[in-house]
């Protein structure tokens, strides 16, 4: 029997990190002087160049060191389930469900449960306009949900 197939999010959305640009853009230049630095060392034994492979080395690692110790805040969408990934933390909301409280304010929104943390999403860090296109979609339907279940339990 084959595992059952995840299914791909239908939207993504990372926080935009400047410093993260200029660190992949550091990265791909000390990869591109290696490789040269490590092709001249090869075609001519200068110490120099040993000097600057060395420190393109070190450079290059840092700057993957860099990148993999700080990933910025990603949101997944996935159906109605929202995957907030902060670091090792993974906030997971179902949309539809009438138990998730939604806050909006003023370039934020705010998601929590009964029994969860609040978490807490900025504008600056999403593609905001798409971003609540979506969630306010499945807000609608939790709407829906929530007087349907109202309705059951009424006596």
């Amino acid at each position: 029997m084959s595992p059952p197939q995840q299914r791909r999010p239908d939207h993504v959305f990372v926080a935009p990190s400047p410093l993260r640009v200029v660190v992949k853009l550091l990265l791909a230049l000390s990869f591109l002087g290696l490789g040269v630095a490590l092709w001249l060392l090869w075609q001519d034994q200068r110490t120099w160049l040993v000097a600057v492979a060395v420190v393109l080395a070190v450079v290059l690692v840092l700057c993957w060191v860099t990148l993999m110790a700080r990933v910025p805040q990603r949101i997944t969408i996935t159906g109605p389930m929202v995957h907030i990934h902060r670091g090792a933390e993974v906030h997971r909301f179902d949309l539809e469900d009438p138990g998730v409280d939604m806050l909006v304010r003023d370039g934020s929104v705010a998601f929590g449960h009964y029994r969860d943390n609040w978490v807490i999403v900025q504008a600056r860090d999403v593609d905001w306009r798409p971003f609540m296109d979506v969630v306010m979609n499945y807000q609608n339907r939790a709407d829906s949900n929530a007087e349907a279940r109202d309705e059951r339990f009424k006596r």
